[in-house]
């Protein structure tokens, strides 16, 4: 495999040696830590309280829940009160309703904030928020035996009067986690003592009291620490239950946990067609056995056999930063599909994942990376190790090549025509300026920019925020020293007399900005009266778009973009998180399914749910989101915040009239028009002009001796020549 590589990015060194056969990891043939949903036909008429943790007998298989069912009655005086009645209700083991007890009614005032659950008895906690003195109080209901005990202000007894959680014995003490203390009463509910503590939730199990990792110990009034390993997992609900001393539930699934070993996976929710957002652990009843909620649903799930892959087309799937949506993408397609399987697997870093692909460790079909971080597919693109996704476009019902914007064409094309990867959605980045300010120039390059701003008055600056240390962040954008660099033709020019000018710019900014003495105000009068030279702007939607007016209050502005330098444009650059078939695959028609459901086939109503946060890739989609953008109406305040809703010329809008100083915007179909060409036409700058991160950080290493005072400007202008031209030439 390592034969067909060709990378002009990456080396390695002696030490990172090619991996034994036996390391190499094979694709998936089995699916494993599989739970499938068991017969569960739980009460409809009932609300399960999620406050408190179920009850399981291990004798006689029941349940027991705190539920609750709205309700309406009459006060002391007669008058109708809205509420709710709770019950204690038991299940046997497939749902089916036992019996049902009354706990009492109570008015929808009280906030049931947490419960708790044991033997015969319930507790509840309410809160109580008083909208006249912005205070808010908690108050107990001990239901025992049918009679109801209650104590109406916790703070009385409490030193903090807010409770975070509460937990119940069968010997009837009282537990309560309070402002980093838990607190022990009896039945009587007087104080016996109370500890210090960081945890944030309580559990009881086998009547024990844990808080998280730390065990309540009611003889020597202490907390235990209890030892168990969670391995690389940082964050996690901690559970207890039969067959390990503790569980915890991530982003992947559930895992058993003890004091040796690493976790152990116990269920998977991708693999078990879950999606991991959406569920919520309610009670560990063991190892095989889980009472869930999934999406509000409770369902008894109950571990599978492993499923035999060898009959179906397995498609491996690597990222690099978690993704609800991407989860989400991956299990509603592995329902839908009964001869394709996507398997996911996360790298902590891209340099992991490229260094396994490049080594011939892991050969994944597909690849995604988030909008922040897309070095991995920069590198495959640069390495050549896609498969060109437009025959595969050509034969699609879904995705028409026509369709696509022309700024993602250009973003992911190849210099001969190929595209490398496509997104669902992206956002744009550019740098904005008055016409009065710029004389109308349109576009410019570093070194016009340098000048420009070396001749600017000295009440007057380029850019808010602008420093020596994000000059190039703010300045060259995204793309880095693209201006500097031909990453496909693998030469720099960061000795010429462009560069140079640069470095001499840096000494005029200061060393970093002082973001704790920012003032959005008077930045914004800045702008407004000129003071401030170009914004930076990044879009993420209509809203965006229609901002770019209040920024320097008038409708002359223009996009000015990013500056050019020798071979490379600059302009309008858009990112995204995009997707790749990698060369490695075998079966790219089945991963191109995957694609352009995920991305594309979405329907009409989720368009705009789906297109919050970016544009569409594909033109079709985007003219109805402008349609539906068309029925708003947007207010934008000169202090860069803005409100936006339906417009109702029947019921106008309180932002509307309010005397803060805004311009107020409608979407037009002029504007629709402008912003697809804008988008079709001038914005997209090739990933193949992206500046390695390598480079990037030599870069920045020398100018910071530069402004330091370690050399001056031509010397250090020939230091990084010298140094890229090295990195170049070892890499062709």
């Amino acid at each position: 495999m390592l034969s067909l590589i060709s990378c002009n990015k990456v080396q390695f060194t002696t030490e990172e040696k090619l991996m034994e056969p036996s390391e190499i990891e094979e694709k998936s043939s089995v699916l494993t830590h599989i739970f499938r949903e068991s017969e569960f036909k739980l009460f409809d008429e009932y609300e399960i309280a999620a406050e408190a943790e179920p009850l399981y007998d291990r004798v006689t298989g029941e349940f027991t829940f705190l539920c609750s069912t709205e309700s309406v009655m009459n006060d002391r005086n007669g008058n109708e009160v809205d509420g709710n009645t709770y019950y204690r209700i038991i299940t046997d083991e497939n749902g089916i309703l036992q019996s049902k007890e009354e706990l009492g009614f109570f008015e929808r005032s009280n906030n049931l904030c947490c419960a708790s659950l044991s033997g015969d008895s319930t507790l509840l906690c309410f809160s109580v928020f008083d909208m006249t003195t912005y205070q808010e109080t908690y108050s107990l209901a001990a239901v025992h035996e049918g009679v109801i005990t209650e104590f109406d202000d916790l703070s009385v007894v409490l030193e903090n009067s807010t409770i975070d959680d509460i937990a119940l014995r069968e010997d009837g003490s009282v537990i309560l986690l309070t402002g980093g203390e838990v607190v022990v009463f009896n039945r009587e509910f007087i104080r016996q003592f109370s500890v210090f503590t960081e945890a944030e939730t309580l559990s009881v199990w086998q009547e024990q009291i844990y808080c998280d990792g730390q065990r309540l110990n009611q003889d020597t009034q202490t907390l235990e620490e209890i030892s168990y390993n969670t391995g690389d997992h940082s964050s996690f609900i901690c559970f207890y239950g039969e067959d390990y001393p503790a569980y915890i539930q991530t982003d992947d699934g559930l895992y058993g946990c003890n004091a040796e070993n690493e976790p152990e996976m116990v269920l998977n929710f991708e693999n078990s067609d879950l999606i991991g957002k959406n569920v919520d652990i309610l009670k560990i009843i063991n190892a095989e056995t889980v009472l869930l909620s999934d999406k509000g649903d409770i369902k008894l799930y109950k571990k599978s056999a492993d499923v035999d892959l060898s009959e179906v087309s397995v498609l491996d799937l690597a990222y690099t930063t978690s993704s609800t949506d991407l989860n989400i993408r991956v299990v509603e397609f592995n329902r839908s599909q009964s001869d394709i399987r996507i398997i996911t697997k996360k790298y902590e870093s891209s340099e992991n994942l490229l260094t396994d692909m490049l080594n011939g460790i892991y050969s994944p079909d597909i690849l995604t990376a988030s909008a922040q971080d897309t070095k991995e597919i920069t590198e495959i693109y640069s390495s050549g190790l896609f498969i060109d996704l437009y025959p595969l476009i050509d034969q699609s019902s879904v995705v028409d090549r026509e369709d696509i914007f022309g700024c993602v064409k250009r973003t992911y094309e190849t210099a001969d025509g190929k595209l490398a990867a496509i997104s669902g959605i992206f956002n744009v980045h550019t740098i904005l300026g008055t016409q009065a300010a710029l004389g109308g120039c349109t576009s410019w390059s570093v070194a016009e920019m340098v000048e420009y701003a070396a001749a600017l008055p000295k009440d007057i600056s380029l850019m808010d925020k602008l420093s020596a240390e994000n000059a190039a962040d703010l300045l060259l954008g995204g793309t880095g020293y693209s201006a500097f660099v031909d990453m496909e033709a693998g030469t720099c020019s960061f000795d010429s007399t462009d560069f140079i000018k640069y470095l001499e710019f840096l000494q005029t900014l200061p060393e970093e900005f002082d973001y704790r003495s920012y003032d959005r105000t008077e930045t914004a009068e800045k702008y407004g009266d000129g003071r401030l030279i170009l914004a930076e702007q990044t879009y993420m939607g209509i809203s965006d778009y229609l901002r770019e007016e209040s920024i320097f209050r008038t409708p002359d502005y223009i996009r000015i973009g990013y500056p050019s330098g020798g071979s490379f444009s600059g302009g309008s650059y858009i990112t995204a998180a995009p997707f790749v078939i990698t060369s490695f695959c075998e079966k790219p028609e089945a991963a191109w399914s995957f694609i352009e459901v995920s991305l594309f086939d979405i329907g009409e109503n989720n368009l705009s749910n789906r297109y919050k946060s970016g544009f569409p890739t594909l033109k079709s989609q985007f003219r109805q989101v402008c349609e539906d953008s068309a029925d708003y109406v947007y207010k934008y305040y000169y202090d860069g915040r803005y409100s936006m809703g339906i417009n109702n010329p029947e019921k106008p809008l309180s932002f509307l009239t309010d005397d803060r100083p805004g311009i107020v915007k409608y979407f037009t179909g002029e504007d629709a028009a402008e912003l697809e060409k804008w988008l079709d036409e001038e914005v997209g700058i090739r990933l193949g002009n992206t500046v390695s991160e390598e480079i990037s950080e030599i870069v920045e290493e020398e100018i910071s001796a530069y402004l330091a005072g370690v050399r001056d400007a031509q010397s250090c202008a020939e230091m990084i020549q010298s140094r890229v031209n090295l990195w170049l030439s070892e890499r062709e």
